[in-house]
């Protein structure tokens, strides 16, 4: 009788502090707690680092770089000592076709007669079969790969240089090629492959799944994020996940790429709770959880608040109670030993649970406003984002019509009281949150640091974007009778970016990337875009 496989369970590492020792054993002893039963090293060149192909003819330099290659090995060797502990397996995730530049001496050919990298090469796929013999070779316990082939954010980008050079392939030839130079070697070694969805085009995210299904090979799977494209609040879940029949694992995200890196409170929770049935009801074989993002290096979701999010996770996958309640109150004992009969215990649930709509109301429907949990550059940026699919949109140049939602008063007034209740929302949990202070600190003054000072951003957060699209729907509407409001948008900002310099200040030990968040140059440069748009009305008046 075949037994069903084991539910792969897995928690994603996705920043350069998979090199950094004592960050990752703690990581694994955290797994080891929670019950996740596989952890994901994703690099976009990782298989570039931990390889060397070819010998070239300088052998000093090659034998430093060696050297180099050797240290990452005997690392990830040492992370599959920790994870056997508890049954524990190791997957590396990439994005492909990628190189390091020694690669361009050995093989010049990949050089097209325009001097570009061309992806549509065949010598790709022996260069990526090469690679994973020899890191099967270096690490023969590695459970397999997650590989990306449809992301113009791998090094060689196809979607990009077809775009750019004009041309067109046969896209169902060239995936089964790619993926097979990956399978091959894999399903020899008794290795799994999954490749993900994740593209910038619905289009080449359905061609990418279909192929996978059309290869129809047992130890060959997808991998596909919970949202589609990107892990956005309120947006529906990938129902694409239903048409795929090959084992697919689902993408979830702890660390709030798109709300707030964890500095501001990132109670996904609730939300979890509502997806977990998509992620049953689509017959998914895994599901795995990113707790760190390659563009922000500083503290990962175990780390902070956000580790609420990653206990969520097991505690569902583990057929637990569903009530988002009784899962915080949970964490908040194992993590910072309240007791789950206390006030507190009480009270800190529903102040988490009701942050997640002050952090989801920053997002517009179904539409990208934000540029990952920042201010758009400018008000052109964001609106044409928000009218173009965003990130699917190659260009910054074309034009963006008027959204029939703000055709009139009433709706542009009920759109921007929706964003201004947001702010007082935020306004009132971090009142109510104070009243308990006293308590929280004589139950864990760590614990107060995090919440204190997280709540106290959701406030400056929430006035930020409530004043961003209550100014960009002035802007883009050009109505003469907006221009006054215009002018106290503006106002608001300067009293905004007064109050965010005193919090900077005033919070020196708070992670690098707060400067980041609420960099008060880059959100002058947005002003200056609505001060521009004003003047330019009131020119036209």
């Amino acid at each position: 009788m075949k037994t069903a496989k084991p539910f792969l369970l897995g928690l994603e590492v996705h920043d350069h502090s998979i090199w950094e020792v004592e960050r990752m054993m703690g990581v694994i002893e955290r797994m080891k707690e929670y019950g996740y039963n596989t952890l994901i090293l994703h690099e976009n060149d990782l298989l570039d680092s931990c390889t060397q192909i070819d010998a070239g003819k300088n052998f000093g330099l090659m034998d430093l770089r060696w050297k180099k290659v050797l240290n990452r090995l005997a690392w990830l060797n040492k992370i599959m000592d920790g994870l056997e502990e508890f049954g524990a397996k190791l997957y590396l995730e990439v994005k492909e076709p990628s190189y390091h530049d020694y690669i361009l001496h050995s093989f010049p050919e990949l050089i097209d007669e325009t001097g570009h990298i061309d992806p549509t090469s065949p010598i790709w796929c022996d260069l990526c079969r090469k690679k994973t013999e020899v890191i099967l070779g270096h690490l023969p316990r590695l459970a397999g790969l997650i590989v990306n082939l449809s992301s113009p954010e791998s090094r060689v980008s196809l979607q990009d240089y077809l775009a750019d050079h004009g041309k067109e392939i046969d896209l169902d030839a060239w995936l089964k090629r790619m993926i097979n130079a990956f399978h091959t070697p894999l399903s020899k070694a008794d290795k799994r492959l999954y490749i993900r969805d994740f593209a910038y085009t619905k289009e080449l995210q359905a061609k990418t799944l279909s192929v996978i299904d059309d290869m129809d090979a047992q130890d060959l799977g997808a991998s596909i994020k919970i949202t589609a494209h990107d892990y956005f609040p309120r947006f529906p879940n990938n129902e694409i996940a239903y048409d795929v029949r090959s084992d697919k694992l689902i993408e979830l995200e702890a660390y709030g790429e798109h709300m707030g890196w964890g500095l501001i409170p990132n109670c996904r929770v609730g939300e979890f709770v509502d997806r977990y049935s998509f992620v049953e009801s689509c017959g998914a074989a895994g599901a795995f959880i990113r707790i760190s993002w390659e563009a922000m290096t500083g503290p990962h979701a175990l780390e902070g608040l956000s580790d609420m999010n990653v206990y969520a996770l097991s505690w569902l996958a583990q057929g637990k109670a569903k009530e988002p309640d009784v899962i915080l109150k949970n964490w908040l004992h194992e993590r910072y030993g309240l007791a789950p009969d206390s006030e507190l215990a009480d009270i800190l649930p529903g102040l988490l649970l009701e942050s997640w709509d002050i952090v989801a109301e920053a997002y517009w429907d179904d539409k990208v406003f934000p540029r990952h949990s920042r201010l758009p550059a400018s008000w052109e940026e964001g609106w044409h984002s928000a009218l173009t699919a965003g990130m699917g949109n190659r260009l910054l140049d074309e034009q963006a019509g008027i959204d029939s939602l703000f055709e009139d008063e009433a709706a542009i007034g009920a759109f921007i009281k929706q964003k201004e209740d947001m702010v007082e929302k935020a306004q009132t949990l971090y009142s109510q949150l104070c009243r308990f202070e006293a308590q929280i600190k004589e139950a864990d003054r760590g614990l107060w640091n995090q919440l204190n000072s997280s709540y106290e951003r959701l406030v400056l957060y929430a006035r930020m974007f409530a004043l961003a699209y209550e100014g960009t729907i002035y802007a883009a509407t050009a109505s003469q009778s907006h221009n006054n409001a215009m002018r106290d948008v503006i106002e608001g900002f300067d009293r905004l970016i007064l109050d965010i310099e005193k919090h900077l200040k005033q919070d020196l030990k708070a992670p690098h990337t707060l400067g980041i968040l609420f960099d008060t140059e880059h959100i002058k440069g947005f002003v200056k875009s609505l001060n521009d748009q004003s003047l330019e009305m009131k020119k036209t008046a």
